[in-house]
């Protein structure tokens, strides 16, 4: 229970105070309904973080948009790459079918060890601009006078994915694809697949530019473009392509070829001066 004896003990001295705990559970108590009109709320999601650990208190904090689509939850004791108990803060944000998406984790770019950073959090309306509060933040006023911090969180393609992870900000993309990985959305990437020929260039050779092996023959598209074959004809194989994929293949292919020419080199001198094979240099 939010107002049970355990719950109220469990605020933290200094920070927070048992006295607005206490006050909060008495407004909660004369303002609920009772007997037959009592109704219970329904659980819409639960929020994680991504990388959630153990004594983080993810949740110490919250805070919604006006629309309720936006969540912002602070996690004041997470350890970070600046230290233990730095904090740090998730937005969250809700689709049209309801789901909850982390979209971020926000830390302090000045972030050091117990600046409980999430212990507070607020969100503008619109949901695009965070306020989180460092209670323990050390400044040049003394240690732990505090701060607070303000982000912006805009989302200017309005596809649902704030720009600070969306992998194209500037073009709607709420699916996000991102075909060959390189961090970049489709609906932006001019080489979608990434094998080395551009979207436009594919489409006037008439290869996929989603699949960087159009005919399936083990060379890339770009592989069977500069050796003059056709790409999309998997019996046009081209000799001197590079199979897809396969830098290692390459190099192998490269040291087999360098060890037949040392041991060619060397039967040549075992039968001219039967001193043996030579020697493959490393």
């Amino acid at each position: 229970m939010l107002c049970s004896p355990r719950s109220l003990s469990a605020h933290r001295g200094h920070r927070y105070t048992r006295g607005v705990a206490l006050l909060a559970c008495a407004l909660a108590f004369a303002i609920a309904p009772s007997g037959a009109a009592a109704q219970e709320a329904i659980e819409d999601a639960k929020l994680l973080a991504t990388d959630g650990a153990g004594g983080d208190q993810f949740g110490s904090s919250v805070a919604f948009s006006a629309s309720g689509d936006t969540a912002l939850v602070g996690a004041d004791l997470a350890d970070t790459t600046a230290g233990a108990d730095a904090g740090a803060a998730y937005v969250f944000t809700r689709d049209g079918a309801g789901t909850w998406t982390q979209q971020a984790k926000i830390v302090a770019n000045d972030a050091a060890a117990n600046d409980y950073f999430g212990e507070s959090v607020a969100l503008s309306s619109s949901g695009d601009t965070a306020l989180v509060g460092a209670p323990n933040d050390e400044t040049g006023a003394g240690n732990a006078a505090g701060s607070a911090y303000v982000f912006d969180l805009p989302d200017t393609d309005g596809d649902g994915t704030l720009d600070l992870a969306d992998n194209c900000p500037s073009t709607a993309n709420a699916d996000q694809l991102d075909t060959d990985g390189d961090l970049l959305g489709n609906v932006c990437d001019p080489d979608m697949d990434g094998d080395g020929v551009s979207n436009t260039d594919e489409a006037g050779a008439g290869t996929d530019p989603l699949n960087p092996d159009t005919d399936g023959d083990g060379f890339t598209d770009a592989a069977a473009l500069a050796a003059g074959s056709n790409p999309l004809d998997s019996s046009s194989t081209p000799a001197a392509a590079v199979p897809s994929g396969s830098v290692e293949s390459r190099l192998l292919l490269l040291a087999l070829l360098l060890g037949l020419t040392q041991l060619r080199r060397g039967l040549r001198a075992d039968r001219k001066n039967k001193r043996g094979f030579g020697v493959i240099a490393e």
